[in-house]
């Protein structure tokens, strides 16, 4: 499986589990925060969507590490090299 099909199908696994998540709080009133789970998922989106050529992909990795979202949401560098060097 690609990077793009694994972020794909982990995008839907994600909003299926924000889903549930946010209609479970809403049922029986449970604040629930729903943040880290909603950051994940833009994280994938965007990892997801990279370009296909590695120089284009480098200000979408730059801005996933300002907002810190590899350090949180992947492997930290190991995924920053995926993302840079593999498709």
């Amino acid at each position: 499986m690609d990077r793009n099909d694994y972020c794909k199908l982990e995008i839907l696994r994600y909003r299926s589990a924000l889903d549930r998540l946010s209609n479970i709080s809403k049922s029986f009133d449970i604040p629930v925060n729903l943040i880290l789970l909603e950051e994940k998922i833009k994280h994938l989106e965007s990892r997801a969507t990279m370009h296909k050529n590695r120089l284009r992909r480098i200000p979408a990795i730059v801005n996933e590490l300002i907002q810190l979202r590899y350090y949180r949401y992947s492997r930290n560098w190991g995924s920053v090299a995926m993302d840079l060097f593999f498709r």
